[in-house]
């Protein structure tokens, strides 16, 4: 028997680095070493003006010269991992002081990849950014062909917890929140779908494409199973997580529903499982998407027609 065929690896292209800096000479130099070695290079002046342009143009490497103007790097690269949330992209911090151990763990802790101090050897950097770009672009290569459903563009369950391994070892490192929510449409969970079957997975595919575009870019959307739906939230807490699974139960009891031609919907419930302090609590994602899980087999069997229900540990007596 003759194996699958994959994907092909994408046709090599030259990286975009982002660089950032104040610094006319600093920029000019960066920008030189770079384009010599076939590296595209975008300017930003200031911490502000790099996340708009980091927005626009995704670049494949951000460089910082710190300090900017209006932020520090390490600032800067927060705002980078927090607010873009973009895991993959390198972050380079350069400064023109030495790097002390605490910098460098605010650093680290900050979202950066790798610390540089100036002025720089041209060729080590040049070394550092390739080494860099290509591990984010077989990061991505890799999920487009191992870890993501090509229907949907949802995570499939390996895709579900390598990002939510991820996810974790974030919420160690910035003491963050983790929500994870499991959603099924109970009266289309009860019939088995078969993948090949498109008029039986057409209600579910478009519900899994509609989830994934009514979340925040940096929640994590995949399905176990045929029916079940699973969104991993970091930096939710317990409330947060109520109001995002009864809006996205409202949201696939109405979705579902009318494409399968039913007015009312099916009925929809949902499990959540909230960890405060990852870095308290040392779990794994099967435990977490299995603690979720288990909080939506009691909704399934709960008296109410609807709701959201949250994972309690079992009493021993």
């Amino acid at each position: 028997m003759t194996a699958p065929p994959t994907a092909p690896r994408p046709t090599r292209r030259s990286p975009l680095a982002l660089v950032a800096g104040h610094e006319e000479w600093s920029l000019r130099s960066i920008e030189s070493i770079l384009e010599a070695h076939r590296i595209d290079v975008l300017r930003a002046r200031s911490g502000h003006e790099a996340i708009e342009r980091f927005r626009a143009a995704r670049p494949d490497i951000m460089i910082i010269h710190a300090p900017l103007p209006d932020i520090d790097g390490v600032t800067a690269s927060h705002l980078l991992r927090s607010d873009l949330a973009d895991g993959s992209t390198p972050i380079l911090l350069m400064s023109t002081e030495p790097w002390s151990r605490t910098d460098r763990i605010q650093a680290f802790r900050a979202g950066a990849w790798d610390v540089l101090n100036m002025p720089i050897d041209a060729e080590e950097l040049v070394l550092r950014v390739e080494m860099l770009t290509r591990a984010k672009l077989e990061t991505r290569w890799y999920e487009a062909t191992g870890l993501v459903e090509e229907v949907t563009g949802l995570y499939n369950a390996h895709g579900l917890y390598r990002r939510m391994s991820e996810m974790l070892a974030e919420g160690v490192r910035h003491r963050r929140e983790l929500a994870c929510i499991v959603l099924a449409p109970l009266q289309v969970a009860s019939a088995p779908v078969e993948p090949a079957n498109h008029s039986s997975s057409a209600p579910l595919d478009h519900l899994g494409r509609l989830l994934r575009t009514s979340v925040r870019g940096y929640d994590v959307v995949g399905r176990v199973g045929a029916a079940e739906f699973v969104v991993a939230s970091p930096g939710s807490g317990r409330d947060a997580a109520q109001a995002m699974a009864s809006r996205l139960a409202t949201l696939a009891k109405s979705a579902v529903g009318a494409v399968a031609g039913d007015a009312a919907g099916p009925l929809v419930r949902a499990g959540c499982y909230v960890i405060d302090d990852p870095g308290r609590e040392s779990v794994s994602p099967v435990v977490v998407l299995g603690r979720a899980t288990m909080a939506l087999r009691r909704a399934e069997v709960a008296t109410a027609p609807e709701g959201v229900h949250f994972y309690q540990p079992v009493e021993v007596e």
